[in-house]
């Protein structure tokens, strides 16, 4: 088993009229999710891993 922290953001940017621009985040949804390993199988679990390493790298 393993957990993942996931959440969705609402993300909005207004220039204001001095030309700073100023960057509202809100929440949507957001929480720790738990993934069976044996649902979802061995190599979409791998699959997941080598990605997130990819992006880590990057």
């Amino acid at each position: 088993m393993r957990s993942e922290f996931k959440a969705e953001l609402n993300i909005s940017a207004v220039r204001m009229p001095d030309l700073h621009i100023n960057i509202n985040v809100t929440p949507i949804l957001q929480g720790w999710k738990t993934i069976d390993y044996e649902k979802r199988g061995r190599e979409d679990v791998l699959k997941d891993w080598e990605t997130r390493q990819q992006r880590e790298n990057y």
